[in-house]
């Protein structure tokens, strides 16, 4: 089935969607293995907000220990 599908030009979220509906949830992958479809945002939106949030506390730290 799974020679099949490739052949087809699935893609390899495709067949294992198609494989997961007709075995059900059983069917095991990692999830290392399928292609990342986020957007730009998904894929770095947290990592670039805590780096923003941690840089902006250092920065207001800073700026209260000059003004003291």
């Amino acid at each position: 089935m799974i020679k099949t599908l490739i052949k087809k030009g699935w893609t390899k979220n495709e067949i294992v969607y198609e494989v997961q509906r007709i075995y059900g949830n059983d069917v095991l992958i990692l999830k290392t293995r399928l292609d990342d479809q986020r957007g730009v945002v998904g894929k770095f939106g947290m990592p670039f907000f805590l780096v923003t949030a941690c840089t902006t506390l250092v920065l207001i730290q800073r700026r209260r220990t000059l003004q003291a």
